[in-house]
């Protein structure tokens, strides 16, 4: 007998809190480091808050100041943060539950990716519950705040924007510029929430926030290993490479790109751009990769593609991480110079990550007809 909405929910709840008491228990028992180091980063954060300090002065936060003052608690209730993502996880799978069906909520709540994310204490949770929400852009006034405090949160969702106008369009200034009125009021709502957090934001901590909670984010280049191709570039060149500016270009090319293509899909075009945008952003770690996976439930149901399809597809994304996890392992661990193996295995998995876009854009169909796939 099929399960019902609610039982799905609450078997995914029981899964988590279980998962949850188990990692407490074994880092208490058996020692084991198993709470993500971006929880200690908040939780520190939020402790110099509760001291009138700057969250700033916590080394490596890059959040808006609001994140680090709703983990509050989390100073004299350490778990406090982790139930939180637990809980906005849980709404994300049940806001995909409601928009497509519950194959899609099951591919979610029960991923070991995301429970993990979840319930190590990272904060994607909060970011793809409002991304989920933003993909909806049916109701005007109720939706045009949504993306803008995702990327209040974080930068990436920003290309959206640009497709959602492109949805509402339905006229043209000058013959060629696309407009319409429903989406001058989506930006207009969108521009004040935004500008609305970030001046809120600002009042409190001004140039630190604006340096660590986004221009940080143009100019990082990280010099420690990960798995995007530009990472040993950065490496040798010690934080200064040029290809930093490009990488950005490219992204913001092949973003725009994706908008005008596919913007009469938003679920879609939002999800291609954001697997896009990691496959080709300027540090790429494991919990990147839950920003498209929480996206991937909501167009799976348009994808036509076999089971032997899906399976190869699958095994050759999970292998190529597996084949950049063994040298970052032997450099790790072992401190072999595995350096020239790993910048290989980032290339593979950057190449396999193309080719898994170009297969999900020649195998989905929306239900509303066909895509241009030029």
């Amino acid at each position: 007998m099929p399960l019902s909405s609610l039982n799905l929910i609450l078997i995914g709840i029981f899964v988590r809190l279980s998962c949850l008491c188990l990692l407490e228990y074994s880092e208490r028992l058996f020692q084991i480091p198993l709470t993500d180091v971006d929880y200690f980063v908040f939780s520190d954060a939020s402790a110099f808050v509760s001291k009138g300090l700057s969250p700033y002065k916590r080394h490596t936060y890059r959040y808006t100041p609001l994140l680090a003052y709703a983990l509050l608690p989390v100073t004299s209730f350490p778990p406090f943060g982790k139930l939180l993502f637990i809980l906005f996880d849980l709404i994300s799978a049940g806001l995909i539950l409601k928009i497509s069906g519950q194959s899609a909520a099951l591919l979610y709540l029960f991923n070991p990716l995301t429970i993990g994310i979840a319930v190590r204490g990272n904060a994607e949770p909060i970011i793809d519950k409002r991304n989920t929400f933003s993909c909806q852009v049916k109701k005007v006034f109720g939706d045009g705040n949504k993306p803008n405090f995702s990327v209040h949160l974080k930068t990436y969702p920003a290309p959206w924007a640009v497709t959602v106008w492109l949805y509402y369009a339905d006229k043209k200034l000058f013959g060629f510029i696309p407009y319409s009125k429903r989406g001058i009021i989506y930006g207009i709502i969108s521009a004040c929430t935004f500008l609305s957090l970030s001046w809120l934001s600002y009042s409190l901590f001004q140039e630190e926030f604006l340096e660590h909670a986004h221009l940080h984010h143009l100019s990082r280049q990280d010099t420690r290993h990960n798995f995007s191709i530009w990472f040993l570039s950065f490496y040798l060149m010690d934080g200064n490479s040029p290809y930093g500016f490009l990488c950005f270009l490219v992204q913001f090319a092949l973003c725009l790109l994706i908008s005008f293509k596919f913007s009469s899909d938003p679920f879609f075009a939002s999800f291609l751009q954001t697997f896009v945008f990691v496959s080709f952003n300027k540090v790429i770690t494991s919990q990147y990769f839950i920003w498209y996976l929480s996206l991937l439930p909501l167009v799976i149901k348009n994808l036509k593609m076999t089971s032997l399809r899906v399976t190869t597809l699958s095994a050759l994304w999970f292998a190529s991480q597996g084949f950049w996890l063994l040298p970052a392992y032997f450099f790790e661990m072992e401190g072999h110079n595995s350096f020239l193996w790993m910048h290989s295995s980032s290339i593979v998995h950057f190449a396999t990550n193309i080719f898994i876009a170009c297969q999900i854009i020649n195998h989905y169909q929306p239900l509303h007809g066909k895509i241009k796939r030029n």
